[in-house]
């Protein structure tokens, strides 16, 4: 019998927790520590885990360890947002190991995380849990950069689009975010559509941003002379090319859209007017997911900026299914078991494409994924996994 993974285990804990957490209500709070604070220190302690742990480990060694504005770091040799190399030289001239960043960025994004689902959702446990195959195994292991501007978000720009209030201060922010991941534009495009939206007081201008967008999307993957021109066009020619669109991606994201979006605004109309779910924070939350997903569809041709543009909104799920689930009786049963197969499937399905990636060896199944910790020894990696992906290049 194989080695059961930590991954693994520490998922099984956040399941049992969550489930437990539905039985005995008392229990959420203590119940919600424990697994945040397993949940932490495996992100913080871990040592080359995550697909892209050797690239950033390779961009931090090759940054100049003073302050060097004319280093072939700063070229178009390193390929990633400027803001980001600027950090890797600072902490390079301040002699920070690259193991102490890790740990303190991902306690950054844990503590946004936290302070996201403190504030906005009523089942604190299955927002961990829905957090944890996306959202914290794949943007916090792996998507480095864009998983902490999707922290951010999370954490504070997200509570001041809700409430609309200082926008400079979120445009600025989602700027200064940009530096670090690009991604972080789309956050102000999306403030600009959700402002049009909310100060029309019609939904019907959503539906139909939506509409255009999953028609801009389908169309080229039902034409391929049309794919075949637009690939040819300055600007958005790169989008056409290439285009391999994960199904099971665009199905599992269908599917929480016909059960979160339909549910979600029958849910909001039907509250009380002074009730937390009429005033706006249901609603806007799901203009937000719509709009996100309209993007989404819109980059259908190609799956990987689709998927960067979408990781913010998607992100909201883990607030919009607790809210869901909180306020509707008749479905709540459904609704969970959704969840649970959902999370177990993504779960086994991210670790088994970690595999592949990262170039383990084919004794390593996504059932005995291993976790190498700081506190271990680092070559234990070379166990696992080929030797020259330990290398640092990217």
């Amino acid at each position: 019998m194989p080695e059961i993974s930590p991954y693994i285990l520490i998922f099984i804990l956040v399941l049992f927790a969550t489930l437990l957490s539905r039985s005995v209500p008392k229990l959420n709070e203590p119940l919600y520590v424990i697994c945040f604070m397993a949940m932490t220190a495996f992100l913080a302690l871990r040592y080359g885990q995550g697909t892209d742990y050797s690239m950033y480990e390779y961009y931090y060694l090759a940054a100049p360890n003073s302050i060097d504005f004319g280093s072939l770091y700063f070229t178009d040799l390193y390929h990633t947002e400027t803001g980001w190399k600027v950090v890797m030289m600072l902490l390079r001239t301040c002699n920070v190991p690259f193991e102490a960043f890790i740990a303190v960025l991902s306690l950054a994004m844990m503590a946004c995380l936290s302070r996201c689902i403190r504030l906005f959702s009523p089942a604190r446990m299955l927002s961990l849990l829905i957090a944890f195959p996306t959202l914290y195994l794949t943007g916090f292991f792996s998507m480095l950069r864009e998983g902490f501007v999707v922290a951010i978000f999370l954490g504070f720009l997200l509570q001041l689009l809700l409430e609309d209030r200082k926008p400079v201060v979120y445009i600025c922010t989602s700027l200064a975010l940009s530096f670090i991941h690009s991604v972080a534009l789309i956050l102000i495009a999306v403030y600009v559509i959700a402002r049009f939206i909310d100060h029309s007081k019609d939904r019907n201008w959503l539906w139909l941003l939506l509409g255009v967008f999953l028609l801009a999307g389908i169309l080229p993957l039902a034409s391929e002379g049309l794919r075949s021109f637009l690939s040819t066009l300055p600007g958005i020619g790169y989008y056409y090319r290439d285009v391999q669109v994960s199904w099971l991606a665009f199905g599992e994201r269908v599917l929480w859209f016909a059960v979160i979006v339909p549910m979600g605004y029958r849910i909001a109309s039907g509250a009380p007017k002074d009730s937390i779910i009429q005033s706006n924070l249901l609603p806007r939350l799901l203009d937000l997911y719509v709009i996100g997903f309209a993007l989404y569809c819109l980059f259908l041709p190609s799956p990987i900026t689709a998927s960067r543009f979408f990781f913010p909104f998607e992100s909201l799920e883990l607030l919009l299914v607790p809210l869901v689930f909180s306020f509707t009786v008749k479905w709540r049963s459904v609704v969970l078991l959704l969840v649970i197969a959902l999370s177990v499937l993504f779960v086994i399905k991210n670790l088994d494409a970690y595999l592949g990636e990262r170039g383990y060896y084919d004794f390593v199944s996504w059932v005995s994924y291993p976790y190498v910790s700081i506190f271990d020894d680092h070559e234990q990696l070379s166990l696992y996994r080929e030797p020259y992906k330990l290398s640092g290049m990217p």
